[in-house]
């Protein structure tokens, strides 16, 4: 009996230490857990890469696929994230309305934000990117509909802002007091003016310096049908298209603007610029050359003339331009950046302009991050990568964020033979979304 009794307590405790013991995880579910690990920590590529094998591991689950698709989302990387989306059955279908507003599918989006409406039809969160998509289509009616019903079932301020203001877009003559109430420098834009044409016209350039040309776009159309003539507002409405997407609509607004106000630098400036950015070279010259004449102490016209100058293949006369544009802004680090990047991005070294322009940049701007990333890269393509590298170092005290200086710190260790470091700070680098040019 005693030993009887012995063996049932040996294997009481041999049960014991077996349930304590951590149990063996399945390798998907190891991957998995390593994926979420780094996803957590902002690793997006070794996340990436655990994910996938998880996915790999774990055929039949739908698991890792959906947090593949969160992954890209975040990464900035929509078209792949839709890609998985569409591929696995039973995905979460707002995940497929951030997706297709990460990848300005405009026109999908609405229509897939209408039927996810129809079976959650108090999703706060489903009527902003609904309004948002009708808004990037210059649906403004729609868009101020859809908003009042986004401000009714939501708390937050922006929905109650942007459904005051799409609703003083929409009738200009009748005041929006929620617009004073929530935001005193738009509030100041609708009443610093003379009449709704005006006040419209201040609105969308206020929207636009806050970086919303959705909005913009609605107020700056209403100021061109209630004052057609009004030569800055079609300017600016062509701006608020060009930003949404639109070029092609914003290009009879430009031309307007100048027919309108053949003796404004603003209007030509603009045409020009888009001009270029369409390749049609010509007339951006013409438009460019046109709006310096009118405006010579401005350096923007000159800066776009010196990139109608590499699209026509004349190098020679591109420092003569570049050189104007800092003269006429000594004391403006964004133009000493601008003409910096001007030439870095176009591989162009001309004598050493760039490595001046990102020096007085920096001269400028001792705090900023990207002027001290230029200077860095100016120095690495004068292949003197010593210097570069100290220099993107200090650029990353600045911004340690900066995914443009963790991949040309990259290069740098590259050069200088540290591939191991340098392999780190190219991962950093893509980690913090750093799309390759």
């Amino acid at each position: 009996m005693l030993f009887r009794a012995a063996i049932h307590v040996t294997l009481a405790m041999l049960a014991l230490l077996f349930s304590l013991a951590p149990a063996p995880q399945q390798p998907g579910l190891l991957s998995l857990k390593t994926a979420e690990t780094h996803f957590a920590a902002g690793e997006f590529t070794a996340a990436e890469t655990a994910f996938q094998a998880a996915n790999t591991l774990l055929p039949h689950s739908t698991y890792p696929r959906q947090r593949l698709a969160v992954l890209y989302l975040q990464w900035n990387r929509p078209a792949e994230g839709l890609a998985i989306w569409e591929a696995t059955p039973d995905s979460d279908p707002f995940l497929h309305l951030q997706l297709l507003a990460a990848a300005a599918e405009w026109d999908a989006l609405e229509t897939a934000a209408q039927a996810y409406l129809k079976r959650v039809p108090a999703d706060e969160k489903a009527y902003a990117l609904l309004t948002q998509a009708l808004l990037y289509q210059s649906q403004c009616l729609e868009a101020e509909s859809v908003a009042g019903v986004w401000e009714k079932y939501s708390a937050e301020a922006d929905a109650a802002l942007t459904a005051a203001l799409l609703r003083y877009t929409v009738n200009p003559a009748t005041p929006e007091p929620a617009i004073c109430a929530l935001d005193p420098d738009l509030c100041a834009a609708t009443q610093s003016c003379t009449g709704s044409a005006q006040c419209l016209q201040r609105l969308g350039e206020s929207l636009l310096r806050r970086q919303r040309p959705e909005i913009a776009a609605c107020a700056l159309a209403q100021a061109t049908k209630i004052a057609p003539e009004n030569a800055d507002a079609h300017a600016w409405l062509g701006v608020a298209l060009e930003q949404i997407g639109n070029p092609v609509a914003a290009l009879p607004h430009f031309r307007k603007a100048t027919t309108l106000a053949p003796d404004s630098a603003l209007g030509w400036l603009l045409l020009g610029l888009s001009q270029l950015n369409q390749q049609n070279i010509v007339e951006a010259h013409a438009a460019l050359l046109r709006a310096q004449a009118l405006d010579p102490g401005n350096p923007a016209p000159c800066l776009a003339v010196a990139g109608v100058l590499v699209a026509q293949g004349d190098y020679a006369n591109i420092p003569v331009w570049t050189t104007a544009a800092l003269e006429r802004a000594p004391d403006d680090p964004e133009i000493w950046k601008a003409t910096a990047r001007f030439y870095l991005t176009r591989n162009l070294a001309l004598n050493e302009e760039p490595l001046h322009a990102a020096a007085g940049a920096v001269q400028l701007a001792p705090d900023d991050a990207g002027a001290w990333t230029l200077l860095g890269w100016a120095q690495f393509n004068a292949k003197d990568f010593d210097t570069a590298l100290t220099t993107l170092q200090t650029a990353l005290t600045y911004d340690p964020q900066h995914a443009e200086a963790h991949h040309l710190l990259g290069l740098a260790l590259q050069a200088l033979g540290r591939q191991t470091e340098a392999q780190d700070a190219l991962i950093r680098a893509q980690d913090l979304g750093y799309q390759p040019r």
